[in-house]
This record gives C-alpha cells, structure tokens and sequence, in this order.
C-alpha cells in the first residue's frame, strides 16, 4: 500500500485498482466512488439563476480543458483552467457542457453547487477519457 493511502478500492467487476489518498478520511473515498468521481464526468450546466455567483460557483470545482499543441514533431497536451469570463461567456446558451472533467476532490464542491440555487449542474459520464 503507498505512503500516505488511506487504501485501495479493488472493482470487482473490472479488477481495477483505485488508490486511495490520504488528503481526505476514508469516508470521503467511499463517498466519492459510490458517486462514480474516480472516472471523468462531463459537467452539464441545465439552469443558472445569478450569472456571476454561478460562475463562482463553478470556478470552485477547478475544470479545464486542453488544447493540444504541436511544437518540434511533440504534441503538448497543457490543461488550461476554465475561468470567470469563460463561465459567463458559456450561459448564453445552455446547456453548456464541460467535458472530462476530473472532479475526484471535488466532492464538497459539488455538495455546495448541489444545495445552491444559482446553479443546476447534471454529472454525466464522459465520453472523451
């Protein structure tokens, strides 16, 4: 078991291995793989009420995106964080999706948006890794 693990979760119907860290109890582990965070999600916003508490709101959960570079015959693959502007830009039509996210330690975050009312979110799997 790594230094620092709160432990492994073994998928018994994949016989994937997933470590678990030690920046949360194991609670919170358990918590977040019941939800399915330990694989990417795409974010979907359905409804915002306030825009710029909304986008706050969002920026919280700490997304990006990657546009891929080609330099010298390497592709770089650099995340790139969503911010303010970005959310605001996007509520002009919704749904709006964010795609791949990694929202793992973002449980809490997620709890918040969950009980706010500027913000609907839906948590889909993703399709793009």
């Amino acid at each position: 078991m790594p230094v620092g693990s709160c432990g492994v979760i073994v998928d018994r119907n994949t016989g994937e291995v997933h470590n678990l860290g030690s920046a949360f109890g194991l609670e919170y582990w358990l918590e977040a793989y019941d939800r399915g965070l330990h694989q990417p999600k795409d974010v979907v916003v359905v409804t915002i009420g306030d825009r710029q508490r909304a986008a706050t709101a969002l920026g919280r959960l700490q997304m990006s995106y990657v546009i891929p570079e080609v330099a010298h015959g390497e592709t770089w693959i650099i995340p790139q964080r969503y911010n303010q502007k970005d959310f605001i830009r996007v509520f002009d039509s919704l749904p709006a999706r964010f795609e791949a996210q990694q929202l793992i330690f973002r449980l809490r975050e997620l709890d918040a948006i969950a009980e706010n009312t500027d913000l609907s979110i839906v948590l889909e799997p993703s399709i793009c890794g």
